[in-house]
């Protein structure tokens, strides 16, 4: 007679999810106005943290806006952050690494 094995999931070790930065990159075309609104609504950075990264990413062409505790949660600001750009007619990006 042959024995099944039955594993219990909630003994089966998870790996945390991974930690995800979102970043931003330079463009010539998007108001400094706009992007500090999007950096304390969207990532709710301070205004004094929003005008670092700003002016990181003016200075260096790109800037660490924040971390995430998953990638999930940080496409996902991106995408509200993107979307308020594009309604606005820029184009302003972020990457998530």
């Amino acid at each position: 007679m042959a024995t099944t094995l039955h594993t219990n999931p909630v003994d089966t070790p998870t790996k945390p999810p991974s930690e995800a930065t979102v970043i931003l990159l330079n463009d010539d075309d998007t108001p400094m106005e706009l992007v500090l609104v999007i950096l304390t609504s969207v990532f709710l950075l301070a205004v004094e943290d929003a005008l670092q990264v700003t002016l990181a990413a003016h200075e260096h062409g790109k800037s660490i806006v924040r971390s995430y505790p998953s990638r999930d949660i940080a496409d996902t600001k991106v995408a509200q952050a993107t979307k308020i750009a594009q309604q606005h007619e820029h184009p302003l990006r972020f990457i998530v690494q």
